[in-house]
């Protein structure tokens, strides 16, 4: 089911007593999206949340396997993907066959395989776009959004992360038309630099060069030089980390290695890339950081990406 549907439903209390396994899926835990969500709920549903870092698992499944006087209770777990990579088999296989009176509620990344035959799986947009972001504006606040407020917001991007989207739903439903340009500023200054290195890394591993040159036109003159040698050796850097370990431990375990990955890298295009190539790539940005320190001038960066997009660093 899609999130429209979901939000769509008659009866969400009614939902949670019909269906005893339910998982969100995403490509990342949506923290201001469950904060909205289960503020909402409260009303309609009486829910128990449990911190998994802080639980035994063995615990946690005499808890799950318990009802007080024979009466059903809702237990939401957040993100599963946390697990250790054991633990985490061991506890999904403890899902597929539960049978208890509760109801569990969990959110799961779309690395992991979840059986659309045994849990009723609510999947989760990875981008918001206009249309979306008004409909689950009126969930959340039951009212409609002001185009005066959305048209600032959609006049900056084609769309959203749904975490951003819900940080701005909002600063939006405690604003007035008289703030208008404190929620423009809002946008521009703290959005628009987060979402536009976020794209140009997607672009980037994605190998997107057409769009990423386009997008890097756009951003290049936003910061010096050094910023942007030192940006892209972390992301190279982070990229090598996940694939040591994606390869040595799992998908699981390798995404709680690393940071300030696009989401896209950590779902698939990390399999277009070895370590050989990157560490490569690194090497060569190491050179450029000392030429350009030593006076040599920024003219290299450029090559560097036409280098990365030819598969230069493979040979």
């Amino acid at each position: 089911m899609n999130l429209v549907d979901f939000l769509s439903l008659d009866s969400l209390k009614e939902f949670f007593l019909e269906n005893k396994l339910i998982c969100f899926r995403g490509s990342q835990y949506p923290s201001f999206f469950f904060s909205l969500f289960f503020n909402k709920l409260k009303s309609q549903v009486e829910l128990q949340k449990i911190n998994l870092e802080d639980q035994d698992i063995n615990q946690l499944k005499i808890t799950l396997d318990m009802s007080f006087l024979g009466n059903s209770a809702n237990y939401w777990l957040k993100d599963l993907t946390i697990l250790d990579s054991k633990i985490s088999k061991n506890f999904y296989s403890y899902l597929e066959n539960y049978r208890g009176i509760n109801t569990i509620i969990f959110f799961a990344d779309e690395t992991v395989k979840i059986d659309k035959n045994n849990f009723f799986i609510i999947e989760l947009p990875t981008k918001i776009d206009e249309i979306l972001y008004k409909k689950i504006f009126k969930f959340f606040f039951d009212s409609i959004t002001d185009d005066f407020f959305t048209n600032q917001i959609f006049n900056e991007f084609d769309n959203l992360a749904i975490d951003d989207a819900c940080i701005l739903m909002r600063y939006q439903s405690i604003s007035s038309r008289r703030s208008g340009q404190l929620f423009s500023d809002l946008i521009k200054k703290i959005f628009s630099p987060e979402l536009s290195l976020f794209t140009l890394s997607q672009n980037f591993f994605g190998l997107e060069s057409g769009q990423f040159l386009k997008n890097w036109q756009k951003i290049e003159s936003n910061y010096p030089i050094e910023f942007w040698i030192t940006y892209w050796s972390d992301q190279i850097w982070q990229a090598s980390i996940f694939i040591y370990n994606a390869q040595k431990s799992g998908i699981q375990d390798a995404k709680k290695m690393v940071n300030r990955l696009p989401f896209s890298f950590m779902q698939k295009d990390y399999k277009r890339f070895s370590l050989k190539e990157l560490s490569k790539a690194h090497d060569f940005l190491y050179k450029l950081d000392f030429n350009n320190k030593n006076g040599a001038g920024s003219f290299g960066l450029e090559l560097w990406f036409f280098k990365f997009f030819q598969r230069d660093f493979c040979k």
